[in-house]
């Protein structure tokens, strides 16, 4: 009798071992540990965009005509209000820009992270400004008197950009699109990750 028991002890503590490490096994095979599959990933997500900036910027332009320099010139500009005997091609156009500011994720290598027991330590690239868009339907041109070069449009819309650039430098947009860290957070943890660590 005393053996029976001693045999049944034994076989429960052998399932019971054999209970543990089945459930070991079964929390290691849900762990994520292939960092350069990790690397694919997020390197998929490509731009993570967390802060827009919008403005509307009036650009103005204005270069000088000249009259015939003489009485005729003189006395036509003068009743037109100009003066030095010029009158000036203008033109007035809207640009509508949007400046998208947030994290280039390709930039990220398998030095930036580092998996430890399902908690993803990754090092961000700094925020940067992903792109500039300009009145993605057409520009809006208001005033276009005189002759204008596709060139010289060109350059005042090239100005117009660099001009909402810089309005969203002054902003801060950087800075702020920092602050967009916590929606990535939640992004990767959804790759099954419990935790998620900038470093």
């Amino acid at each position: 009798m005393l053996k029976m028991i001693l045999t049944i002890v034994l076989v429960v503590l052998i399932l019971i071992c054999a209970v543990i490490i089945i459930v070991k096994m079964h929390k290691k095979k849900r762990s994520i540990a292939d960092t350069p599959a990790v690397v694919v990933s997020i390197r998929k997500i490509a731009e993570f965009v967390t802060l827009c900036f919008y403005e509307d910027k009036i650009m103005i332009e204005r270069k000088p005509k000249k009259i015939v320099d003489n009485k005729l010139g003189n006395y036509i500009a003068d009743k037109l209000d100009k003066d030095d005997g010029l009158i000036y091609d203008e033109i007035c156009l809207i640009a509508n820009g949007q400046v998208r500011a947030g994290y280039d994720l390709n930039k990220i290598t398998s030095h930036d992270i580092r998996i430890i027991d399902n908690v993803l330590e990754i090092k961000l690239p700094a925020p940067q400004i992903i792109d500039i868009i300009i009145n993605p339907k057409g520009w809006d041109f208001y005033v276009e008197d005189g002759n204008w070069t596709e060139e010289e449009i060109k350059q005042l819309k090239s100005k117009a950009k660099s001009l909402v650039e810089q309005d969203a430098i002054s902003y801060g947009v950087l800075q702020k699109a920092e602050q967009g860290k916590e929606r990535l957070k939640v992004l990767l943890m959804s790759f099954g990750f419990k935790e998620v660590k900038f470093v």
